[in-house]
């Protein structure tokens, strides 16, 4: 019971991990993109496409 928890914990940690640094990463880009004066449709149809990749 106790080794299923750490295995469901470890499963867990790794979703939010990866779910914090997919969102900091994406409005980085999101915000280069801008900054660079990409056109917003474009820009946040990029930043869509690769998060959902």
């Amino acid at each position: 019971m106790i080794a299923e928890f750490g295995v469901l914990w470890g499963k867990v940690w790794r979703f939010i991990v990866s779910g914090v640094l997919g969102n900091v990463l994406g409005y980085c880009l999101y915000l280069l993109l801008l900054y660079w004066s990409a056109p917003y449709p474009l820009t946040v149809s990029i930043c869509y496409a690769l998060g959902m990749l």
